[in-house]
């Protein structure tokens, strides 16, 4: 079995900006990655490679070869974050490591706090919520944002620039085509701990804004189990924000007039805008600011919410929470019953769908079944009348075919039924 290997990264600065590039060999195909920061100095280590390439190894089912030291700490939690990846995801198979456990002749001690930040409600979150103990932010380019895109990167990078300035954190800018990989092997968990790995020469700690609250973290690449498991014996990685769910958290960063000036959530971009309001994320979010009374003070958004295209709105499993959240909201306030009764009406949606979707797939089997002839027995007025108002004509023509039926079988022995089948034949 050929295993994945890493090779030695090397090491330059171009233009001031500090560079770390290493290939990963997978199938006999190589792949150049590379960190660009714009502040040095970085970590002369396999550790952001090996983060990196763990999954994809996994993903093929194949041995992961190193030809020097890793971080004892992070070499024995590889064994860990592979149980969790596989249980959670089967198709990504356990492998075998081959690296030495040790750490490098050079140990540095750094002291420095980072928080990952986007310009979204987790990191904005997080950044408030720590502000005191933060003392540098780090802003990703090829995450979110592709690199290919220069005018919105261009846009985007301005203004976080501008928020760390005006809340006095200084700021690491990283450039990285490490999406890129991990988009060839269908997975994009361990990047941001690549990226804090890359940086270890600087940071003792670096926060992890949570996507979802405790109530809801299902399997994710981001998740409170598996983010801590990537520190070493230098640098801790803590996962931040789980106690508060996405309405709570905007009504926290409401308090911040920077926040909503600044808050940065859309994904499509549409025309290179900062928030489109027109996705499912920028609605999702302005609804959560109308929620908690913010939405009008919040310049980041320069559109009012579209009623009709909230009730449109696409939705799934991982999108829910925040939506039900949202109605929780809406609904205790009475603020605005119109939005309330959309979003409801999108979410009753998307459930009937799934219903559908479930009956479709097994309602023969269902109605054969002694739980699907108990659930009929008791809901046969409830289904007659909702017949009888979604198509009263097709009903009264169904129940005359069925005595029809009955009554030729009894008194004419099924005379009517073959003439029909020898007319239908000619």
């Amino acid at each position: 079995m050929t295993p994945v290997l890493i090779s030695k990264p090397e090491y330059s600065i171009e233009d001031g900006w500090h560079i770390a590039t290493a290939s990963i060999t997978v199938n006999g195909k190589t792949h150049q990655l590379k960190f660009k920061a714009s502040e040095g100095p970085l970590a002369k280590g396999f550790e952001p490679f090996l983060a990196a390439a763990l999954f994809p190894a996994m993903k093929i089912g194949q041995p992961l070869q190193i030809s020097d030291v890793i971080s004892p700490k992070l070499l024995s939690a590889t064994q860990t974050i592979q149980d969790i990846f596989h249980r959670w995801f089967p198709e990504f198979l356990k492998i075998p490591i081959q690296a030495e456990p040790g750490l490098a002749d050079e140990v540095s001690h750094p002291a420095e706090v980072g928080a990952f930040f986007s310009g979204g409600v987790d990191s904005f979150y997080t950044l408030l919520k720590h502000q005191d103990e933060i003392t540098k932010l780090i802003f990703i380019h090829g995450l979110d944002i592709m690199l290919e895109k220069t005018t919105l990167r261009s846009k985007v990078s301005k203004e976080i620039r501008r928020v760390a300035q005006e809340i006095g954190k200084p700021l690491i800018e990283i450039e990285t085509n490490v999406h890129q990989f991990a988009d060839k092997y269908d997975y994009n968990g361990s990047l941001l701990p690549s990226i804090g790995l890359i940086l270890s020469a600087q940071f003792k700690k670096i926060y992890i804004a949570s996507n979802l609250s405790y109530d809801h973290a299902f399997p994710d690449s981001s998740h409170p189990l598996l983010d801590p498991l990537w520190s070493t014996e230098i640098l801790t990685f803590k996962h931040d924000g789980c106690e508060a769910n996405r309405v709570e958290k905007i009504s926290r960063i409401s308090e911040s007039d920077i926040a909503l000036r600044s808050l940065r959530v859309c994904l499509q971009n549409r025309d290179d805008s900062y928030n489109c309001g027109q996705c499912e994320k920028c609605l999702r979010t302005m609804i959560g600011l109308q929620a908690v009374g913010a939405l009008e003070r919040c310049a980041a958004f320069n559109k009012k919410i579209d009623i009709e295209a909230v009730s449109l709105m696409k939705m799934r499993d991982q999108l829910l929470p925040f939506a039900e959240e949202n109605l929780c909201v809406l609904e205790k306030s009475g603020s605005n019953p119109k939005l309330a009764e959309a979003l409801r009406f999108c979410i009753k949606s998307y459930k009937y769908k799934k219903i559908i979707n479930q009956l479709n797939e097994g309602i023969r089997e269902f109605l054969d079944s002694p739980q699907g002839y108990q659930f009929v027995g008791g809901k046969k007025n409830s289904i007659f009348k909702s017949l009888w108002e979604i198509d009263r004509e097709w009903l009264f023509r169904e129940v005359f075919r069925e005595k029809l039926k009955k009554m030729d079988q009894k008194f004419l022995f099924g005379i009517v039924r073959r003439l029909y089948d020898t007319c239908i034949s000619k």
